[in-house]
């Protein structure tokens, strides 16, 4: 079916758009029609569009797969007097759109902007040397912000990550440039008295 769909689309120099609808259950963006996997295979541009998870009220256009060109940005925008009416960039993810309102069949927590998951990060790391990366992950998640969001808001404050010690055995920890020679040459294994490594 597809490959005749294809062959019209070259024949008539046309594009062809299909309208899916997510499944009751988390996954990425890209696999969440419903249906076969073969149409978000053989689609060139995927876009998902759904409400904003901390503004219901807002809807976002995100770019899942962009085959043929560079994945645009998210758009935010909302419906007025039968009309769509644009409105800004937004960072919101394809699969922050999908996770942010199915999860199990349930809501998640609200999903929070980048500007505010930087203010939180930077009050967070405060001026600790380093701090163990998995700590703000778990601190994160209570604080509803999402690991893409959170690894944005990193990267603008320009924290770097390095683990320490063997993968599975060692730490990772997050720290700003500036305090580089002070992390721990090893992660010290602190179980006899209950104490977490720093």
């Amino acid at each position: 079916m597809l490959a005749k769909i294809g062959r019209l689309a070259e024949k008539y120099r046309c594009t062809f758009v299909f309208i899916a609808h997510p499944p009751k259950m988390q996954m990425k963006a890209l696999y969440s029609s419903l249906g076969s996997i073969d149409l978000p295979a053989a689609a060139r541009s995927i876009l998902v569009v759904g409400s904003n998870p901390e503004n219901p009220e807002q809807r976002i256009v995100a770019s899942a797969k962009s085959s043929l060109a560079t994945a645009g940005k998210s758009i935010a925008f909302h419906i007025s007097d039968g009309g769509v009416v644009w409105e800004s960039y937004s960072d919101l993810t394809a699969d922050e759109i999908i996770g942010g309102f199915i999860k199990d069949g349930t809501r998640n927590k609200p999903s929070v902007k980048l500007e505010n998951a930087a203010a939180w990060l930077e009050d967070f790391m405060g001026t600790a040397p380093y701090i163990d990366a998995s700590k703000i992950n778990r601190a994160a998640i209570e604080a509803g912000i999402s690991s893409a969001t959170l690894n944005r808001a990193k990267n603008q404050l320009g924290i770097l990550g390095k683990q320490i010690g063997k993968k599975g055995q060692g730490a990772t920890y997050w720290f700003y440039p500036e305090n580089a020679d002070k992390l721990p040459a090893v992660v010290e294994q602190c179980t006899i008295d209950g104490i977490e490594p720093p």
